[in-house]
């Protein structure tokens, strides 16, 4: 994978309680900040997405869910991940060779968590696909 060694003694658990903290707080600034110290410490973007982000964004929805949180943080704290998720995405490769398989990733008209979607897509980046990444609201005749 080319992900370097993890230091001791740092825990994705840590990491990802960390994170929670600073975006439950809306302070994107120590978000960023953890993210990079978990990739500095030799966590790769793969784990930073399933085991972060993907445990995050579950919490958020559950205490949206239970109105624990306004559509409007849950919205900030949406946006704070989809920017960090865009910058990790910056390091996927992006020339896959001639042969690659294509993935087509969007979301159909009505839909509005584009978050997943993207992910996906940057998995298949990461695989050598050749990925056209349409958002969300996508009205289906345009599919």
């Amino acid at each position: 994978h080319g992900e370097a060694e993890q230091a001791p003694g740092v825990t994705i658990d840590q990491v990802q309680e960390q994170f929670l903290d600073a975006v439950l707080t809306l302070r994107e600034e120590e978000a960023a900040r953890v993210m990079d110290a978990a990739l500095a410490s030799g966590f790769g973007w793969r784990e930073i997405y399933l085991e972060v982000f993907v445990p995050t964004l579950v919490r958020v929805g559950d205490m949206w869910s239970r109105q624990e949180l306004s559509v409007s943080a849950e919205h900030l704290i949406t946006g704070i991940i989809t920017r960090l998720l865009h910058r990790l995405s910056m390091t996927l490769p992006v020339s896959p060779m001639p042969n690659a398989p294509t993935a087509l990733v969007g979301c159909v008209e009505g839909e509005l968590h584009t978050v997943g979607g993207r992910m996906v897509a940057d998995f298949l980046i990461a695989q050598g696909w050749r990925v056209w990444y349409l958002n969300g609201f996508l009205p289906t005749e345009h599919l």
